[in-house]
């Protein structure tokens, strides 16, 4: 395994860079080669001074990847929605205890849900990470589904439980979420994050992603796709198939807004 790529700015952080660089290496050499994990890109915070650096992973890789190289974060963009949402209501843009149907009327169920419960996994709308279908139409490259799409798919008329009295991780009340961002801001997912987010916390590396940017992005393998090679992931991955819309981040942007 070939050595990291560091920056580490002040004395304490340098301090801790050989510390952390060994953990990481352990946690990977017992994962294995066959995970399919690919270049790791780590970042810490320490007494307000970062240590952020990279560990190649042999053979996994098209290239060598930068500290400054954004990967797709996933559902670590559910902090950032949850984040964007409360900073409205601390704006008196919402309130976060108001049925959803005040402002979206045509969601499922919006009648019964809040925003509270949305970002709180309580609102008893499914998830779609179970779905045969869902995962197929990812594996073959299809354009992604729509706001109803999903909700049809995932029988979201249908609510697990009533709000409140149950817990169900579910992708499809972050995508609702979205959809109220765009509605209270009047602006595009990616320009409503920018400006209650982004900007706001000096994360200067992170963007919501669009299928246009995944060319630019630092994948690992990508044997689901049948090429195993990370230009695969990037040639035949929607970024819509994350349904609540996906950032685009480095772990030193990630570790300086957690």
């Amino acid at each position: 395994m070939a050595g990291p790529v560091c920056i580490a700015d002040g004395v304490m952080a340098r301090s801790w860079l050989g510390r952390i660089e060994s953990v990481a290496r352990r946690v990977l050499s017992e994962a294995g080669d066959d995970t399919g994990v690919g270049p790791v890109s780590i970042a810490a915070l320490l007494d307000g001074a970062s240590v952020c650096f990279i560990i190649p992973r042999d053979g996994n890789a098209d290239g060598p990847i930068g500290i400054r190289d954004r990967f797709l974060i996933y559902s670590i963009t559910k902090t950032f929605i949850a984040a964007a949402v409360l900073r409205l209501a601390g704006q008196g843009g919402l309130d976060a205890d108001a049925p959803v149907s005040h402002w979206l009327p045509d969601v499922p169920n919006a009648r019964l849900f809040t925003p509270r419960h949305l970002m709180s996994h309580t609102s008893g709308l499914p998830d779609y990470g179970g779905l045969e279908a869902y995962h197929r139409a990812v594996l073959a490259g299809e354009p992604a589904w729509t706001p109803e799409r999903y909700f049809s798919e995932t029988n979201s008329d249908r609510l697990l439980f009533r709000p409140g009295e149950g817990w169900a991780y579910s992708n499809i009340g972050y995508m609702v979420l979205r959809l109220l961002l765009e509605k209270l801001t009047g602006a595009s997912f990616a320009d409503a994050m920018d400006g209650l987010v982004f900007k706001p916390f000096g994360l200067s590396d992170t963007f919501v992603a669009g299928d246009a940017d995944l060319a630019s992005m630092a994948f690992g393998p990508g044997p689901w796709f049948g090429e195993g090679a990370e230009t695969a992931v990037a040639r035949r991955y929607s970024a819509g198939w994350v349904a609540h819309g996906v950032a685009a981040s480095t772990a030193r942007d990630v570790a300086r807004f957690f």
